[in-house]
């Protein structure tokens, strides 16, 4: 028998805009993602991709509209109380500490979800602070084999190549057990092996209690891993679908190849 029970989904956007004085970056969008499934975000350069993943995670506030993550109004939240919400982020440009080690720049992840109390904690050092280091290291390193970068743990950040600093970045935004995780062009730069490699581990990780929102230009990749595609163009959602629809839509191929390519 077939369960028909709609499940709440982790995040709504609805009716979302936001204006950089005369430009309109984002034109009243909306869009649910479903609990657990792998969503891809598309559309051609400038059509406001990363400026909703900016909305999303409290980077920019929204001109209209609202954002509910897990139930609850994030529309006007802080940048750090969404994050400790359980949204992890990785970003177009990597943001890594290049002099710091590929273990301190994953460790960052959990540290920046400490509460008020344990900051105290961290001052005195107490013992209960030296437990959850400890916690935290072991969470680190967990993720770290996960990505296959354990033995490169030592390493400084500037000495890797773009590919590891790419994962590494990842790393760090689902070390945090992050709920739901935004990834703006995970693969972007890496060579067809890394691709492969971390196309699987955001499958795996799909499959472990995690919502994943990705935008990235290569329609194959996302056909293989998303379940859901969203297409933006010029601030305006302009399709949704499966993969297989919307690569046939008219509107998207519009979007990517210009008028007179339908």
């Amino acid at each position: 028998m077939q369960d028909n029970k709609k499940t709440t989904p982790i995040l709504k956007v609805k009716n979302v805009s936001k204006y950089f004085g005369g430009i309109h970056a984002l034109d009243n969008i909306s869009f649910e993602l479903s609990t657990n499934k792998i969503t891809a975000l598309i559309g051609p350069n400038g059509s406001g991709k990363t400026t909703l993943f900016n909305v999303i995670t409290g980077l920019y506030k929204a001109t209209k509209g609202s954002i509910h993550f897990k139930k609850r109004d994030i529309t006007k939240e802080r940048i750090d109380k969404i994050a400790k919400m359980g949204i992890g982020r990785t970003f177009q440009n990597i943001k890594l500490f290049a002099n710091s080690t590929v273990l301190e720049n994953v460790m960052v992840g959990a540290y920046q979800l400490l509460d008020n109390e344990t900051f105290i904690d961290v001052v005195f050092n107490t013992a209960e602070y030296r437990q959850l280091e400890k916690e935290i290291l072991h969470k680190t390193e967990e993720i770290l084999r996960f990505l296959d970068l354990y033995k490169k743990k030592e390493t400084l950040v500037k000495s890797l190549s773009y590919g590891d600093r790419k994962r590494v970045e990842f790393a760090r935004a689902i070390v945090g057990d992050s709920k739901l995780i935004l990834l703006d062009e995970p693969v972007a730069g890496m060579v067809e092996e890394e691709k492969l490699f971390l196309l699987d581990k955001i499958k795996e990780l799909s499959k472990k209690n995690v919502t994943i929102l990705l935008i990235e230009h290569q329609i194959r990749f996302v056909s293989e891993l998303a379940s859901s595609i969203i297409v933006l163009d010029e601030g305006k959602k302009i399709a949704e679908g499966k993969p297989v629809e919307i690569q046939e839509n008219p509107l998207v191929i519009e979007a990517y190849l210009g008028k007179g390519a339908r």
